[in-house]
């Protein structure tokens, strides 16, 4: 019903694509880009509905995909491919037609005819590591990009637009 309704709604408003943001398969993300959630979660449910373009960032549910939740305590999954970075990979399939995730930040601009917008899509997630009390197993990682990093990114990104 969500989705049938998030179909009608885009058609009828005009939508030029869906921001999706984050916790994106919830509760514990996707393990590989091939993942028959991907089928189940999303394309037979919100593909069928929409032809849009959904633009996602990462949630910590996401992230939850990168843990092994049968080991206690939860311990990172290897080899690296599961989580965030198969929801990244998953981007780039040729099968793919609607997903678009393609790093943990990026920008999008939106030119409509009355305006135009840029989008900036952070990875506020990663940034969790800064805090002594925060859970957080599941953002470490060769390929979780450094607190101090993301906030540079974000920093630089808006800077520029200002230009």
């Amino acid at each position: 019903k969500v989705a049938a309704f998030l179909g009608r709604t885009a058609r009828s408003i005009g939508a030029l694509f869906v921001l999706n943001v984050g916790d994106n398969f919830y509760q514990y993300g996707v393990q590989s880009a091939a993942d028959p959630r991907w089928r189940t979660t999303f394309q037979e449910l919100f593909g069928q509905e929409t032809a849009l373009t959904w633009y996602s960032m990462l949630g910590n549910h996401d992230y939850k995909g990168n843990l092994d939740y049968s080991a206690e305590p939860p311990r990172r999954r290897d080899p690296p491919g599961v989580g965030v970075e198969a929801e990244m990979n998953h981007t780039f399939l040729p099968s793919n037609r609607n997903w678009c995730l393609p790093a943990h930040n990026y920008t999008l601009r939106v030119a409509a005819p009355s305006f135009d917008v840029l989008v900036v899509v952070f990875d506020s997630q990663a940034v969790v590591r800064l805090d002594p009390d925060a859970d957080s197993g599941a953002y470490d990682g060769p390929t979780v990009p450094a607190p101090e990093d993301q906030l540079r990114w974000l920093e630089d990104t808006l800077c520029d637009a200002r230009r």
